[in-house]
């Protein structure tokens, strides 16, 4: 998350050169890494990599992700839709 926000941040501020690429090259880099780490995560939940692109909006899709919910337990886990057996 650091090198999207460096990325993003001094991508404003007028550079050039070297200097310049290697910022943007962060900033590329660390969306990247970001767009990944949202998508395992959202795979995790059982959703789909779709929710990756979340990391084109940093820190707000962060927290979006992070109030996702899990798929229903209903879905991931067949057992629980056994009905209990008598006298448990």
């Amino acid at each position: 998350m650091v090198l999207h926000y460096v990325g993003y941040f001094f991508g404003h501020i007028p550079l050039r050169g070297v200097p310049a690429f290697i910022v943007g090259i962060a900033g590329l880099l660390g969306t990247i890494a970001l767009g990944i780490g949202f998508g395992l995560y959202a795979r995790g939940k059982k959703r789909s990599w779709a929710w990756s692109f979340l990391a084109l909006i940093g820190l707000l899709g962060l927290v979006i992700l992070l109030l996702l919910p899990d798929k229903v337990a209903s879905e991931r886990d067949p057992e629980s839709q056994v009905a209990p057996k008598p006298g448990q």
